[in-house]
């Protein structure tokens, strides 16, 4: 039988638990216990977040251009017909009133998605 690598540790556990629910207070007494008493590697891990926590990203998180896939679809769709990308990129511009970085954006998100998929449909066929 395979060596399962995930440790369990209750007393990190109740930590953590403090801290999601905001005893902070609780918290840090229990992790200077734990120091003390000379804590595993995830009580100190907890410690070094609880004390240092990372930092987060500002702002709103980011998300894909709204008409993605009908812009990447268009965008495939001209390219076939010959057009160049200057052209499509003007004209989906002006239909959607998208800035031209957005329009690649969302034809980078399309193309991304498009190999998602066609690499999941290979791998569920592959079976």
């Amino acid at each position: 039988m395979a060596e399962l690598r995930f440790t369990f540790d209750a007393k990190a556990f109740a930590i953590e638990c403090m801290i999601n629910e905001g005893r902070k207070a609780d918290a840090l007494t229990a992790i200077c216990e734990q120091l003390r008493a000379g804590a595993s590697l995830s009580v100190q891990k907890l410690a070094a977040d609880f004390l240092l926590p990372s930092a987060r990203k500002k702002g709103r998180p980011k998300t894909n251009p709204k008409h993605w896939l009908e812009i990447g679809d268009k965008f495939n769709l001209m390219l076939d017909d010959g057009k160049t990308w200057e052209t499509i990129l003007v004209h989906l511009s002006a239909k959607y009133g998208y800035s031209e970085s957005q329009i690649r954006r969302a034809k980078k998100v399309y193309d991304e998605a498009t190999r998602r998929h066609d690499e999941a449909v290979r791998e569920f066929t592959a079976e």
